[in-house]
């Protein structure tokens, strides 16, 4: 729900087109936000994952990083 972690996630979005894909997923079981993206190459999508990830970061909704 956080704005700016929207903006990454919809930038993300963008810039992949529809060559890939962003999904935020919460887990039914632990206390955890799941960050995954689909990309052409890896370094894409690592970087899109991280973008997001450094969003969380910034804004104060990151705890904890695996």
């Amino acid at each position: 729900a956080d704005s700016a972690v929207q903006a990454a996630v919809d930038e993300c979005t963008a810039e992949l087109g529809d060559s890939g894909r962003v999904l935020l997923r919460k887990s039914g079981t632990e206390p955890v936000l799941r960050v995954m993206a689909e990309a052409k190459t890896d370094e894409l999508c690592e970087q899109c994952v991280d973008y997001i990830i450094n969003a969380m970061r910034e804004s104060g909704r990151l705890i904890k990083e695996k």
